[in-house]
């Protein structure tokens, strides 16, 4: 991703191909769909902030507390899962950063959950059949 880009200026074609990008990239490095499903975890507790205030704008400061504090789990999870390596790398330093500067903050933390959904799913898309799935 070009991280001078507006992460709340993205096209939902672009989040898409992202996604797609990162999901490939996990499924060639074995990484098995709980250890995704992991993080997903943690980035639902931040979607669950948003949804109780109603407006990310209102809970900017939150939110963006909870997206630092995500950056340590990554590298806690990559450091133990190496194959979540590249996706550590595109997380902490293109999206989350890239929300934290965003000009449309709404628009950027849609774009970042949209994105983790995505990843998850295409992550079980390409994995299933490489046994990098664990139950249905």
């Amino acid at each position: 991703m070009n991280s001078t880009k507006d992460f709340g200026q993205l096209t939902p074609q672009e989040v898409d191909r992202l996604a797609e990008e990162q999901a490939e990239k996990l499924t060639e490095q074995r990484v098995k769909t709980n250890q995704v499903r992991n993080l997903y975890s943690v980035v639902q507790r931040v979607r669950a902030t948003r949804d109780r205030a109603g407006d990310p704008e209102g809970v900017k400061a939150e939110i963006m507390r909870q997206l630092i504090f995500l950056k340590p789990r990554l590298a806690y999870a990559s450091a133990r899962t190496p194959g979540l390596r590249a996706l550590r790398n595109f997380l902490a330093n293109d999206v989350i950063d890239g929300v934290a500067r965003s000009a449309r903050f709404g628009a950027a933390i849609d774009n970042f959950f949209t994105l983790m959904e995505a990843i998850v799913a295409y992550h079980y898309f390409y994995g299933k059949d490489k046994g990098l799935v664990e139950r249905d």
